[in-house]
């Protein structure tokens, strides 16, 4: 069962969703909280353009290095990971789905290119993967409101809460 804006607001009181900082009321949608660039970007190494690059032996800290900057502009074709300003933790028995926000999507913009998921259990700033589809140049700008997470709440409680067997980084 998806949360409504009233469902998110209630898990928001009783500390089953914890939002830092709180979200703004006018944050809170009718089904999700929308959510906010921070200023670190992750911005692709050179050294690596062209590259054949194996997922199975490179992480990703390896290929991008961080920028703490106000705002960047994202050329056609670029792709840049971003975190969010805030830090989402959920309950055990609460799931999240990030999304991006139709406004932006219309311009070329997307901001997810598979890991929209908040584990149960979780607590950390999101990773967005944001790629300029378009033939403009597009400017990210810290405290931009790029997308929305979403919040569904599971039968039970999982016995694997992302805290114990995730990664977090």
């Amino acid at each position: 069962m998806f949360l409504s804006n009233e469902d998110i607001k209630k898990a928001l009181r009783n500390k089953k969703i914890i939002i830092k900082p709180r979200p703004k009321e006018d944050q809170i949608t009718q089904a999700g909280i929308d959510i906010t660039l921070s200023d670190e970007f992750y911005l692709p190494k050179e050294e690596y353009f062209g590259k054949i690059i194996d997922p199975l032996t490179i992480d990703y800290t390896e290929l991008y290095e961080l920028k703490k900057t106000e705002s960047i502009f994202l050329k056609p074709g670029d792709l840049v990971l971003a975190k969010t300003l805030e830090e989402i933790t959920v309950a055990d028995d609460i799931i999240g789905f990030m999304d991006g926000r139709s406004r932006f999507a219309r311009l070329g913009l997307a901001v997810y290119v598979t890991s929209s998921l908040i584990q149960p259990g979780s607590k950390s700033r999101q990773i967005l993967e944001i790629s300029n589809l378009s033939n403009s140049v597009i400017k990210l700008t810290k405290g931009l409101r790029i997308s929305q997470v979403l919040f569904a709440k599971l039968q039970s409680k999982t016995t694997k809460p992302y805290r114990k067997v995730g990664t977090l980084k």
